[in-house]
């Protein structure tokens, strides 16, 4: 579609200068392509309010030209030198990119409230939650995301994380398959399949936050590693040594291949249920497993070396409203463990952070537990 709008025709020789002149003013017109000729540019022009407002009183179009020309270059002194001319022409209208998958997804206006203003992207997946009132409309959806964001080749509904391995119940609306991806974050690359391992691309930067604590020379367990992303930032960021482990072969087996895809070492793999673990003397244990990592903390208590100022990087999804009940609680545990263990006299430090929203009612922390004997 094209429409005869004011354009200002530069040679090609000044055009980036012109360019850079128009943006910095706030004068060049998106609605519109920029076009050329062989030697020519044409830039689609705004109007101010002011010169609009005159050119709809004047009967003659060159007064409204002359009076741009005026604003626009007369009184520029980086605009000196500069050939050109003030037109009207007709112009085609750019195409305008959505902002959103919103602008385009074809569902009942009642429901668009329902539409989720988030969802996580890993490699080229997006995965997302829907209310039940939309389903019928997943297929719908998933298109308009994939149409909005050209990096996602395919999208999946989130149905709920399931089994004790942390799998998520996917199923897919747009796209050929759930398969294999490479996901990016903190300079590194994860390999996975997100319908046999659990990761979350939400907690990157707790990820790179956690591993900005963490010293030199300590004996480090990732009790719930799932494919090695803790682990991985920390072994490449630190000279550490690490024990990291899952119950889920498969993100075993992709953990390992992840370990050679970033050239990362000081990991030793271990893929069995935590109880099992038999360690001593960490001084650091990382507890990524937000819906049950409660009943793992005793244990993860035990595994410590008291004596090092050890820390627990714990997560738990909690209403905000409990939370200080759930520290006192994460406290009550740990003086009784200690004290079973023989070291009643050490203080415990507990500090939370909201990691990411969960739920209308509930959201994902963070609790650093600190020990100092």
């Amino acid at each position: 579609m094209r429409e005869e709008i004011l354009v200002i025709h530069v040679k090609k020789y000044h055009a980036e200068r012109v360019r850079r002149i128009l943006q910095e003013r706030r004068l060049l017109n998106h609605d519109f392509r920029a076009e050329s000729s062989e030697d020519c540019v044409y830039f689609p022009l705004v109007i101010p309010d002011k010169f609009r407002e005159k050119q709809n009183i004047s009967s003659s179009r060159q007064e409204a030209i002359q009076d741009f020309y005026h604003i626009i270059f007369d009184r520029m002194d980086n605009a000196s030198g500069i050939e050109y001319e003030l037109l009207y022409k007709n112009m085609e209208r750019a195409k305008k990119k959505p902002a959103s998958y919103k602008d385009i997804v074809d569902i009942p206006d009642n429901l668009r409230h329902l539409l989720p203003s988030s969802f996580d992207i890993i490699g080229s997946i997006a995965i997302v939650k829907l209310d039940e009132g939309l389903m019928k409309f997943a297929e719908r959806i998933g298109n308009a995301i994939c149409s909005v964001y050209k990096n996602v080749k395919s999208v999946a509904i989130d149905r709920g994380v399931q089994t004790a391995l942390r799998l998520r119940s996917l199923q897919l609306v747009c796209g050929d398959d759930i398969g294999d991806v490479i996901h990016r974050e903190n300079n590194l690359r994860f390999k996975l399949n997100p319908s046999k391992v659990y990761f979350s691309p939400r907690l990157s930067g707790e990820r790179k936050r956690v591993s900005s604590t963490v010293e030199d020379g300590e004996k480090v367990l990732d009790m719930f590693a799932g494919i090695g992303p803790f682990s991985i930032l920390i072994a490449r960021e630190h000279d550490v040594k690490i024990i990291a482990n899952d119950l889920n072969s498969d993100a075993i087996r992709y953990f390992r291949e992840n370990i050679s895809l970033n050239r990362v070492n000081g990991i030793k793999l271990v893929n069995t249920d935590a109880r099992k673990i038999r360690l001593k003397g960490a001084n650091r244990v990382i507890m990524n497993l937000p819906h049950d990592a409660f009943s793992y903390f005793p244990l993860a208590i035990s595994i410590l070396d008291i004596d090092s100022y050890p820390i627990i990087n714990y997560y738990e999804i909690v209403n905000s409203s409990i939370l200080q009940e759930r520290v006192k609680e994460i406290r009550n545990v740990a003086e009784r463990v200690l004290s079973s263990l023989g070291n009643p006299e050490c203080n415990i430090e507990i500090m939370t952070k909201k990691v990411h929203g969960y739920s209308p009612s509930l959201d994902m922390y963070s609790f650093d537990i600190k020990f100092i004997r």
